[in-house]
């Protein structure tokens, strides 16, 4: 599991199951961070921002998890703080994007 621990995160994409859960996990792990909301492009609600506001906002880590669609996704958000997660069952996996994009997906699954 990535520690976000006195971190300030967003997560993308915008309240699905898994990232639903996975907000779930890190609340019961971790009790000092700051989840500054969704990222998405699309979906217009209060605790979503979209990609080209994220610079405005001081953050630590921007999480990906969308094992199919993390491609298209990722070329919307900034590179810096950029985590794509692959989980299996409730073991989570980050990989930095420049890591992650430079290899074949299935080598980390």
């Amino acid at each position: 599991m990535i520690n976000v621990n006195k971190k300030r995160f967003f997560l993308s994409p915008p309240k699905n199951n898994m990232t639903e859960k996975l907000l779930i996990e890190l609340t019961r792990e971790y009790k000092d961070f700051e989840f500054l909301g969704y990222i998405d492009n699309f979906k217009d609600e209060y605790d979503v921002i979209k990609p080209n506001q994220i610079d405005d906002i001081e953050n630590d880590l921007i999480l990906l998890l969308s094992p199919i669609y993390w491609k298209e996704i990722a070329k919307n958000l900034p590179k810096k703080n950029l985590y794509i997660l692959l989980t299996e069952e409730y073991n989570y996996k980050a990989f930095t994007y420049s890591i992650f994009s430079k290899n074949n997906i299935n080598r980390f699954l």
